[in-house]
């Protein structure tokens, strides 16, 4: 069996201050009879951001991350 490990990163930037956002990932690829994902983890940053997550329609998971800047 092989077994690959997928780093990725996305990062926003702005030319002004951002005070809302939100996002959506849908990062983790299915199990199915071709596949077993193993492990899967999202990292975010900043780290008070609020994450939830979900199944969308297709059965993949969604991660949504909302962040609001309290200043």
């Amino acid at each position: 069996m092989t077994r690959l490990s997928i780093a990725h990163k996305t990062a926003y930037k702005y030319n002004k201050r951002v005070t809302l956002s939100y996002n959506e990932a849908r990062m983790t690829p299915l199990t199915d009879s071709q596949q077993v994902v193993l492990e899967s983890v999202v990292k975010v940053s900043p780290s008070q951001a609020a994450v939830s997550t979900y199944r969308d329609y297709w059965g993949t998971r969604v991660t949504g991350l909302r962040h609001a800047d309290a200043a």
